[in-house]
């Protein structure tokens, strides 16, 4: 097969004309060199794409015009094949507002063509390419100009096997009847919600947050809010305006003069210098509204025993499905999914089956099974280890049996 064209983009009629290209394709791999290690948004540095017979970099850091480029990347008719895509799909759609349209991402459509659960592109290049990539350039400064020849040969491996991958991923996902499984997914990717903050519920994920009673957590709910205002104007990361951790000391003690906030360790003379008025009032806000909206309590489902104990069997059976698919277990569901089932069972598959975590191809596989363990109607017990076989068998309980634990009798 005849070596791909190289070409280094840094002028805007060169873009232009590649983005033309792109337009007429019927596919074509990307991938981008960011840093975000110390901002909020993502600094784009790098964008590689790759055809069959062309690899090029684009060069952003030139002062080009992206917006042809985004519109290519928003265009259905077009294939964009990416891997482990979600931080790529971001840059565009906090440059843009929309999110990319088609995307084949090669990680996700592995899970389910007999890879594990986010398996390395390496992996992916080793296995069906039988090519090895050098990871000399991983931590690589991409802001640095120019780019060493070791950086963009780096960079052009990134994308260079994608599309081969993209192929044959396909044809094992048709040869095992599960190319729609993955397309299901796949339509996951184009759903803005994962980069928006929703100051109404998000701050119920701050680890430690189903310790405050109320008002911690109005007033943590405020201070989330206030934070995420803040590192967005400054394009700071989160940690650096305020941890976790000092959001859930200021919940607990909600200071009201600047001189108890100053004596909260938790936070940053920095911030607290900057920011001390915001906080203040962020604070009072959340005293007050709990007042009149107090916030739901944060369950802690696995505290109780035995709903922890209905979790692990139920993640037991879903490890035992996966392997029996030849799929990842967090792929097929989680366990922070199976805890919010457990501790709220719909009484139905088609309850079950209704839930968003458990709906489409997930539903078909596991929304009957699930039912029938929650109800005590089945119980998993260990298979004959023979090759071939599943790890774990599911099958009928007897209702007059005794001495069998029961999850919907005795759990």
């Amino acid at each position: 097969m005849e070596e791909a064209k190289k070409v280094y983009i840094r002028t805007q009629g060169d873009l232009e004309g590649l983005c033309a290209r792109l337009a007429a394709s019927e596919r074509f791999a990307f991938d981008t060199e960011f840093h975000r290690e110390r901002t909020f948004r993502p600094h784009l540095c790098l964008v590689q794409v790759a055809l069959p017979d062309l690899l090029a970099l684009v060069d952003p850091l030139a002062g080009l015009d992206l917006s042809a480029f985004h519109r290519v990347l928003q265009d259905p008719g077009v294939e964009k094949v990416v891997h482990a895509a979600v931080q790529d799909l971001e840059i565009s759609y906090r440059a843009t507002g929309r999110m990319p349209r088609r995307i084949f991402d090669t990680q996700v459509a592995a899970a389910f063509a007999g890879f594990s659960d986010q398996t390395s592109y390496e992996k992916l290049v080793s296995e069906i390419s039988g090519a090895r990539l050098s990871k000399g350039e991983t931590m690589s400064d991409w802001a640095r100009r120019p780019l060493s020849d070791e950086q963009m040969d780096y960079a052009y491996d990134d994308v260079r096997y994608l599309l081969a991958i993209r192929d044959e991923l396909v044809r094992r996902l048709d040869s095992l009847g599960r190319r729609s499984w993955a397309g299901e997914e796949l339509l996951r990717l184009e759903d803005p919600d994962r980069f928006e903050y929703d100051p109404e519920k998000d701050y119920r994920e701050i680890r430690g947050a189903w310790n405050l009673d109320p008002r911690g957590l109005s007033v943590l709910r405020e201070l989330a809010r206030w934070r995420e205002d803040e590192a967005i104007q400054s394009d700071e990361p989160r940690s650096r305006i305020a941890r976790d951790e000092a959001l859930l000391a200021l919940s607990r003690r909600a200071p009201r003069t600047p001189r108890e906030l100053k004596g909260n360790r938790s936070l940053h003379p920095a911030v607290v210098e900057r920011c001390s008025q915001e906080i203040l009032q962020a604070v009072h806000a959340g005293v007050e509204r709990a007042r009149t909206d107090p916030p739901a309590a944060i369950p802690r489902p696995e505290n109780d025993p035995a709903l922890a104990a209905r979790v692990d069997l139920l993640w037991a059976y879903v490890r035992g499905r996966a392997a029996e698919l030849g799929i990842g277990a967090q792929t097929l569901s989680s366990r922070e999914s199976l805890a919010a089932l457990a501790a709220a069972p719909p009484g139905s598959a088609a309850g079950i089956a209704a839930l968003p975590a458990f709906g489409g191809w997930r539903g078909e596989i596991l929304a009957a099974d699930l039912a029938d363990i929650l109800a005590g109607r089945k119980a998993l017990s260990l298979a004959d280890p023979g090759p071939g076989n599943a790890p774990l068998a599911l099958a009928p309980v007897d209702p007059a049996a005794t001495g069998v634990y029961n999850p919907g009798r005795n759990g």
